[in-house]
């Protein structure tokens, strides 16, 4: 056996090899650590094998056959074990060798030897010990499918043709799959397996004869080369859910049949909307019950439950069944639990939970100071949130000591509905002492988000009505007085809000048409902002979300608020994302614009 002067080596050879850089070292020392493992697994097996091989001595001294036998059974699982890992072994000596042109012929030897010395007293155990069998099989055609079953016959005989009766004999198929059946009086057995899951085409199959551990016989097998063809299936329901809300249970039973049979043991997926929710297997007369909670990621609405065999290239074709479900909104709570300041750092913690009071996780939430994004966090499991951010300069250096915090799950994709907490925060006191100056600096940075917008209201005022105008005007005028004297004309006037807003949206909806997603959206949130002028008190500058704080502020209804604030992320995703706006969110858009202006009027 391999001594510890060796165990030794190949360590430092290891540690060596991986100090350096390049990469045939690399491969040096990988080659050294497979073999440093190698050794471990062959030394261990050969001491299993010597220690058993002693209790197998014991029970033969004893007179007790049985035992012995099951032993001697063991013993030729560890002798396949050895020769295995010694066969690799060898191969990491040479490769060592070859590499390092280290001398490891001793080695090499001593592996080849052990081996040979474990072989040769495992043969002699079983020529002592056991009876050798034999296992013919026959089929009557090579050709299988699920409505053409494969039906093997077969006998099993000891080496002198003995007929051995009331032996357990094994048909093994593809992924584990295994039928048994007993030999009767003379050593005869049959099987008859309709394949269900194997791939089409050229297959091996396995009959096996295994022995208990106390038996005298030997086992043996033969296989059976068969070419599988497909067999058409199909899926009846019986009883599903028809509607359901987050986290609520989806039922699912019925029946896969294939030539008017049952068909067992295959598996069955369930989807909703494309979403699979589970996956079970049918019983022996092909039925199933499914159950599984319904995902939040499933948009509300009527959706179906598709059942289907999951299988591809195989005994059994693929088939689909379908039922309706309504899939219902699902109310959602959030809460800031606690919000703590220290200096200019915000520690905030929260909560987002069902209407019922269900924690709801992996959702993400907005924070907002002031109408501005300062981040987005994800609830964890148990739907709990927390987040440490720093207040903006621009915030600190505002004229107020208190800055409004908004926490805002849009529920987007999902089943669930919007929600949002606010909180006030004490904002700590400015260090700036040329206030007047930073403060004006800082309101400018935070107002351009506010300027594009203005500029297309200001654009569409004057590129949709000819008029003329001997005055400067600013982007916020909403109408034009002639300058005294003026002997031209009076110009054409203006519309009235509510009217140029609705102009605005007849573009939008044009603009969408045109395949222009961004600009339907940007002007369908300028036609609210200009039809909610009168409503809100705010400085025409003022970010779209500061826009929106003022509307919270104002008497504006709770549903509109929820539209104002679904246009307002839309139009900020338009305006400033990378990523392109879809149909559906600028659709969505213009339907809470005209909602907004319609409800104005």
């Amino acid at each position: 056996m391999l001594g510890d002067d060796y165990n030794s080596k190949l360590t430092r050879y290891v540690d060596v090899a991986g100090e350096t850089d390049t990469k045939k070292d690399d491969k040096t020392a990988k080659q050294f650590k497979q073999a440093e493992e190698n050794q471990r697994q062959y030394a261990s097996s050969v001491q299993q094998f010597r220690q058993t091989y002693n209790k197998y001595q014991t029970a033969k001294e004893n007179g007790n056959d049985e035992r012995a036998r099951e032993l001697a059974r063991q013993l030729g699982r560890l002798q396949s074990q050895i020769n295995h890992t010694g066969n690799n072994l060898t191969k990491n000596y040479k490769n060592i060798s070859n590499t390092t042109q280290a001398d490891l012929q001793k080695e090499v030897g001593t592996v080849h030897n052990i081996t040979q010395n474990v072989t040769q007293q495992q043969i002699e155990i079983q020529e002592q010990e056991f009876t050798e069998t034999e296992l013919t099989t026959d089929v009557d055609t090579n050709e299988i499918a699920y409505r053409d079953p494969l039906e093997v016959s077969g006998q099993l005989t000891s080496d002198n043709g003995t007929e051995l009766a009331d032996r357990t004999v094994l048909l093994k198929l593809h992924s584990g799959r295994v039928i048994t059946t007993k030999t009767a009086e003379d050593g005869t057995f049959s099987f008859v397996a309709r394949p269900r899951t194997l791939p089409l085409g050229s297959n091996t199959v396995t009959v096996q004869y295994a022995p208990r551990n106390s038996s005298v016989y030997l086992g043996s097998n033969s296989t059976i080369n068969v070419s599988v063809y497909q067999t058409e299936s199909t899926i009846e329901l019986q009883n599903t859910t028809k509607t359901a809300a987050y986290n609520e249970t989806v039922n699912v039973s019925g029946r896969v049949t294939a030539v008017d049979r049952g068909v067992t043991n295959v598996p069955v997926a369930v989807f909703v909307d494309g979403v699979q929710i589970t996956t079970v297997n049918t019983t022996e007369n092909g039925s199933f019950a499914a159950s599984a909670a319904l995902p939040a990621k499933i948009d509300p609405g009527s959706k179906d439950i598709r059942v289907t065999l999951p299988l591809s290239e195989q005994a059994l074709a693929s088939t689909n069944a379908t039922a309706p479900l309504t899939v219902q909104p699902t109310a959602t709570t959030l809460n800031i639990t606690n919000v703590n300041r220290a200096g200019q750092q915000l520690m905030i913690r929260g909560a987002l939970a069902t209407a019922p009071g269900e924690p709801v996780p992996n959702k993400i939430i907005a924070l907002r100071l002031n109408g501005q994004q300062l981040t987005t966090v994800m609830t964890d499991a148990h739907g709990q949130f927390s987040a440490n951010i720093t207040i903006p300069e621009a915030t600190i250096n505002s004229d107020t000591s208190t800055a409004k915090l908004l926490a805002l799950y849009s529920g987007r994709g999902t089943n669930l509905n919007k929600s949002q907490a606010r909180s006030q925060v004490q904002l700590p006191v400015s260090n700036n002492e040329s206030d007047g100056l930073f403060s004006q600096t800082a309101y400018l940075l935070v107002s351009l988000l506010g300027l594009g917008l203005l500029g297309i209201v200001a654009l569409m005022r004057t590129g949709l009505l000819t008029r003329d105008s001997d005055t400067d005007s600013t982007p916020s005028e909403t109408t034009a007085s002639p300058s005294p004297g003026n002997t031209e004309q009076d110009p054409k006037p203006e519309p009235e809000p509510d009217q140029f807003a609705e102009t605005l949206l007849d573009r939008a909806s044009s603009a969408l048409a045109d395949g222009n997603r961004e600009q339907a959206v940007e002007l369908a949130y300028a036609a609210v902002r200009d039809s909610l002028t009168e409503t809100v008190d705010v400085d025409p500058k003022a970010t779209h979300w500061e826009f929106y704080t003022a509307c919270q502020e104002a008497d504006i209804a709770d549903e509109n608020l929820e539209r104002l604030a679904d246009l307002t992320e839309a139009y900020e995703h338009a305006a400033f994302a990378a990523t392109d706006t879809s149909s559906r969110v600028a659709e969505t858009a213009i339907e809470h614009a005209t909602s907004l202006v319609e409800t104005r009027s």
